[in-house]
């Protein structure tokens, strides 16, 4: 994927069009004139004028690929680190949900951990390397396979501790996504942006849902006020809807970019 150039499509907008649009009105006025047989002056002229201004748009064109291909070189190893970032947010959001849903290791293939390598660097210091795609599409196979079917169950069995500690992390994750938003918004492809857009947006909804009943979910029904209580279903379903939402989107995002570098 490459980068889009803002001020390539001011370029095309405010010169090449222009250009395009003179150079079709005088070849027009120039066969018209032929087509009269007279002011044959006039006609090479404009004919030549027309001409001319092609070959300004060609020069200008070319120069335009060239300046967004350089770009673009400059740019890759860039964007293949923000990318990565975006990868490894998007799998500590389903490590949110295996964790805190209880789920452990054992939801992941025997093999699952064959595909990292551990290589040693300066300083006596080990650092893990990954077969990223491969790892990523596991990580996606649990979110959808795993953890999404049981959503509804998980959430009707989490203690008040365990809702606390959940939504710490989507606190803290909310500002891992703001920043990667903040510092890396005009680098990172449209479809890929409005979907982080929406996914902050659906860590903002749970948040501020919870926020309005700290008290209320994963507390015993004997401490629950009674007028409360009658509302218990409908509090439950809401907040399967919105958290169901956050992960949908998840690997929505995760799908998309499960092939890209």
């Amino acid at each position: 994927m490459f980068i889009k150039i803002k001020d390539s499509e001011y370029l095309i907008k405010m010169l090449v069009l222009p250009l395009a649009i003179f150079s079709f009105m005088l070849l027009s006025v120039s066969f018209l004139i032929f087509n009269l047989n007279f002011y044959s002056t006039l006609q090479d002229f404009m004919l030549n004028l027309g001409v001319t201004f092609i070959g300004i748009i060609i020069t200008v064109s070319y120069v335009n690929w060239i300046l967004n291909e350089h770009e673009n070189k400059k740019w890759l190893d860039v964007q293949v680190n923000i990318h990565y970032r975006i990868k490894k947010f998007l799998e500590g959001t389903i490590s949110t949900f295996r964790l805190n849903f209880g789920f452990g290791l054992e939801v992941f293939p025997p093999n699952f951990f064959d595909k990292y390598d551990m290589i040693k660097e300066g300083m006596g210091l080990y650092k893990y390397t990954d077969n990223q795609k491969e790892i990523f599409k596991e990580v996606i196979n649990v979110g959808e396979n795993v953890i999404k079917p049981e959503i509804g169950s998980k959430i009707r069995s989490m203690d008040q501790k365990q809702w606390i500690l959940f939504a710490k992390y989507f606190i803290e994750g909310q500002k891992r996504l703001i920043r990667i938003i903040d510092l890396f918004g005009n680098k990172i492809e449209p479809e890929l942006f409005s979907d982080l857009l929406l996914l902050e947006d659906s860590i903002n909804v749970f948040l501020e849902f919870y926020g309005a009943f700290p008290d209320f979910f994963g507390v015993l029904e004997s401490n629950i006020p009674t007028k409360a209580l009658k509302h218990k279903k409908e509090l439950y379903d809401n907040m399967e809807l919105s958290i169901t939402n956050i992960l949908s989107v998840t690997l929505r995002l995760m799908n998309k970019m499960k092939n890209i570098e």
